[in-house]
Parts: C-alpha cells; structure tokens; sequence
C-alpha cells in the first residue's frame, strides 16, 4: 500500500511518517503560537506548545490517518493535519503535558458528542486534531499561518488548503470511517466547514460563560464560540 495520497506538479500528499513527525510539530507549533487568537490570548508559548504538537503526532502515526504537504524541489512539508482515531484518542494519555484551559473546553464538547453518539468503534469516529498550512503557500508572505483545525485562525482555505482538506475526507471515507470530527474556534472556518465540505454543527460552547472544573472563566474577555463540526463521511463528495 502506497503512503502517497495525491500528487501534482508540485507537491506530494504523503501518510506522515515516523520521518516527518519532528518538522511537522515545529511547523504546527509556529502556526499555532504565532496567528492562533486562542493561544495568543493564553500566552501559549512555542516552547510549550511544541512537546504538545509532537507527542499528538507521535501517537497518532501509527493510525496513517494523519498527511503531510511535502513540497517536491525542497523536500519541506509544508502542510500537515494530525488525525486520530477518537476511540484510540480518548484511550491516550499525555500525563508529561500540562494541562490548559482549553483542553477542557475541547474535553466538554466531545463528551456531549459521545453521550448522543454512543459507544465507539474502531474506524467509527476520524478525530481531526490539528491542521496547519505554511501561509506563503497561499501566496501571501514567508510566515506561518493556521488555516483549519481545533485552534484555527486564518482565511486562507483556499487551494493547498481544500485539497489537503477533500483528501483527508476522501482517506478516511476510503478507510470506511462514518464521521469525522473537528472543533474550531473561528466563525469563518465554522462556516466553511458547514457551507463548503458540508459539515454539520453538533454543538458549541460559548467562551466567555465557560466555567472550568475549579470554577474559573478565564476566557471571559474572548469573545468566541467553539463549535464541534461533524462530517457525515458518505454524503461527502
């Protein structure tokens, strides 16, 4: 079975590989620290987010769900989207990690999709974890930028960004997944998830009346809502 995905002139579309794991979570820990409002407003630093970004990656590896963007003349990925199994991802634990505000917001929304969802399967539930995209590969400068994921900031899913996006759908649908999931704090992207790869809003929480479990708001002055989006994988086209 090959791990190429898709190919074009320039680009591969390739299974992340045990090789690409420590340049995929440097790229995903600059997107997320420099562009994400989420992790800005939180102070989250690339020297805390990066062991985040790679211990996900490293434990999703061996589920070749996950692709990287490898651009063909230099060999630099320039694309990456962690996914997992969410029946195997909420088996993982990541006790060398400190913990975050966020990850409780996250937490909540997946337990209210499992209590309407059921009990998992393997190949029933395509988590989508993190997806970042190099933003001069849409043509607008040198830096990094977040396109689409939980933690997701920019406008720019355009080109590399939807065929990264319609080949993962169409790998795990090919892979017999039912859904896949993705929680995303940013309104343009809710939309495009719902409007252009017909996604369905489950549920969502509102930032600032969120209470953490020790009775906290500490987004009370951030003012966005953070939906999970469901993807019926056999209605997707």
């Amino acid at each position: 079975m090959t791990d190429i995905m898709n190919e074009d002139e320039t680009y591969i579309f390739e299974i992340l590989q045990e090789k690409h794991v420590e340049e995929s979570s440097k790229l995903l820990a600059n997107v997320f620290t420099k562009y994400n409002p989420m992790d800005i407003f939180m102070k989250i630093t690339y020297e805390k987010f990066y062991p985040e970004a790679l211990a996900i990656a490293k434990a999703v590896l061996d589920e070749k769900l996950s692709i990287v963007i490898i651009h063909k003349q230099t060999n630099e990925i320039h694309g990456i989207v962690l996914v997992g199994d969410l029946e195997k991802a909420m088996k993982h634990d990541f006790d060398e990690l400190e913990p975050t505000d966020d990850s409780e917001i996250y937490g909540e929304l997946k337990r209210r999709f499992l209590e309407h969802y059921g009990q998992l399967k393997e190949n029933d539930i395509a988590f989508i974890m993190m997806v970042g995209i190099r933003e001069d590969c849409c043509g607008k400068g040198k830096s990094f930028k977040m396109i689409f994921g939980s933690y997701n900031t920019s406008f720019c899913l355009i080109g590399l960004g939807t065929k990264l996006q319609q080949i993962l759908l169409n790998h795990c649908r090919q892979r017999k997944y039912k859904h896949a999931i993705v929680e995303t704090s940013n309104p343009t992207m809710s939309h495009i998830y719902t409007n252009k790869f017909n996604g369905k809003e489950f549920t969502s929480i509102y930032l600032p009346t969120f209470v953490t479990s020790n009775g906290r708001k500490p987004f009370e002055h951030y003012e966005a809502n953070v939906p999970l989006i469901v993807f019926d994988l056999f209605s997707f086209s």
